[in-house]
């Protein structure tokens, strides 16, 4: 239980709430998002810890808690025309008969130009983060920007996600909010990344190279 609450405490992201509590004898890790970051009373995270878990188990489920918790955030603010259409439905009856609906997407109206597209993403918002559709080598091409903390520089700064293609006649709107949406999610997993730190240093690290990580294990 001490080793365990010596690591828990030494583990920092942003101004999130992580804390080790005992309850009748049994480890519960507690992440509770910051007041800022989430108005929903019930968004924190509660999970079973065994005393003997291994320091990169531990780490790992830090993260995962992590990052399902910005994704249910990320599921509330994602709207499309107003309506947060990735957040489940309260109502259980409702929920059921969306979710078991299949729609064959191929029988859905394609997008055939850029104008397409542009009209479809141009209802989509995400706080103050930015859609940005461009034509690159004649493909339509989606890169999210927004402004963040640089955890290089400390200094706030435009950030941008990698960029996701588009294809003409091949995609109906339902297909292209889906890619807006992973899009958006694989930024925040990205930016999960970068604010998890162990003792102030960065324990999952999304700039790593390839080749230190197979030279360090191979070693």
């Amino acid at each position: 239980m001490k080793k365990v609450k010596t690591i828990i405490e030494e583990v920092s992201y942003k101004d999130w709430g992580i804390e080790l509590i005992n309850i009748s004898n049994v480890n519960l890790l507690k992440i509770t998002p910051s007041n800022s970051e989430v108005e929903m009373s019930d968004s924190y995270k509660i999970i079973y810890i065994q005393d003997d878990i291994r320091f990169q188990d531990l780490i790992q489920i830090c993260f995962n808690t992590i990052f399902n918790l910005e994704k249910y955030i990320c599921s509330h603010k994602f709207l499309y025309k107003d309506v947060a259409i990735f957040c489940p439905n309260s109502n259980e009856d409702k929920f059921i008969k969306i979710e078991n609906k299949i729609v064959d997407p191929y029988k859905s109206k394609m997008v055939s130009s850029f104008n397409d597209i542009i009209e479809i993403i141009s209802d989509i918002t995400y706080e103050d983060w930015e859609f940005d559709v461009f034509e690159e080598n004649e493909l339509p091409t989606l890169q999210i920007k927004f402004k963040e903390i640089d955890t290089i520089s400390g200094e706030e700064s435009y950030q941008y996600s990698r960029k996701w293609l588009f294809a003409y006649n091949e995609m109906g709107k339902t297909q292209v909010i889906q890619t807006c949406y992973l899009a958006l999610s694989t930024a925040i997993k990205h930016e999960s990344r970068e604010n998890l730190k162990y003792k102030n240093k960065w324990i999952a690290n999304p700039h790593r190279s390839i080749n230190l990580i197979l030279e360090e294990n191979i070693a």
